[in-house]
């Protein structure tokens, strides 16, 4: 990217290299990794901002969110409180959104697990793009831990404008981001904690639809029982849809999207 070189809109122009590429044909599939090189021209290296972006973005907020949670004040086992298909207490009209995983006072018992669906209405994306970068965002408002982090996953409710306490055991598995460690969750009831979307994340995205994700306890994720500890607790919580605050403090999915570029076919 030649940043002294430009057009009469003042962009800069992008010089391509193809030396490598001579006599090969491209009328087959072929791959070829490019180096992105930022070219500084004679003057030297300069300090210039970034200034072009592949794609457009598109930020979302949902259209249902909701926590789902089993409640058990005389304490079960921990099959019985990860396993249910049922949950004991269910709601999608608050202002917060969030988890908990508590044991109980009896020992190897546990009286709480909490886990939470977020949705996005994504069918404005074209349906003929590619997803190239997506992040989703939570404004934390408290949290506590013992070693746990937070995972993002699919989520499968029966509806997409209501949750009921049967949608407790409808979360996925895989990953869809790298979990953050509640120890590191900002909770100033401001800032936003990223999720930062992999591969996976990206096809699990709607263009035609609505989007259903869901947070879990990396415990509640594996199914790996936490060494019991009277009162012991995973707590965060978040801001959700509803919130009511002047300042944009709902969650969001934001993602980059862009059309396929044309094929390139002939020889070089």
């Amino acid at each position: 990217l030649d940043r002294d070189m430009r057009d009469d809109l003042g962009v800069p122009k992008l010089i391509l290299k193809f030396n490598e590429l001579a006599g090969q044909s491209y009328q087959k599939l072929n791959t070829k990794n490019f180096k992105e090189v930022d070219y500084q021209g004679a003057g030297g290296p300069r300090n210039y901002p970034d200034e072009i972006v592949w794609g457009t973005t598109s930020t979302f907020y949902p259209s249902l969110d909701g926590r789902l949670d089993y409640v058990d004040g005389t304490g079960v086992s921990w099959a019985t409180i990860h396993d249910a298909s049922s949950g004991t207490n269910t709601g999608y009209s608050s202002a917060t959104i969030g988890l908990r995983m508590r044991a109980d006072g009896n020992t190897n018992e546990w009286d709480y697990m909490g886990r939470s669906m977020i949705l996005f209405d994504t069918s404005g994306l074209p349906d003929g793009d590619g997803i190239t970068a997506a992040t989703f965002a939570l404004v934390g408002s408290s949290g506590t831990s013992f070693s746990s982090s937070i995972g993002l996953i699919t989520s499968t409710p029966a509806s997409n404008t209501a949750l009921v306490d049967a949608d407790y055991d409808q979360f996925g598995t895989t990953l869809q981001a790298t979990s953050l460690a509640v120890s590191s969750i900002v909770a100033n009831d401001s800032t936003y904690n990223d999720w930062v979307l992999n591969s996976t994340g990206h096809s699990n995205i709607s263009k035609t639809g609505i989007t259903k994700f869901g947070i879990r306890v990396s415990q509640d994720i594996s199914d790996s029982e936490p060494t019991w500890s009277a009162g012991a607790k995973t707590e965060a919580f978040f801001h959700g849809r509803n919130e009511s605050s002047g300042a944009e403090i709902r969650p969001k999915l934001v993602v980059t999207h862009a059309a396929p570029s044309a094929a390139i076919t002939g020889t070089i």
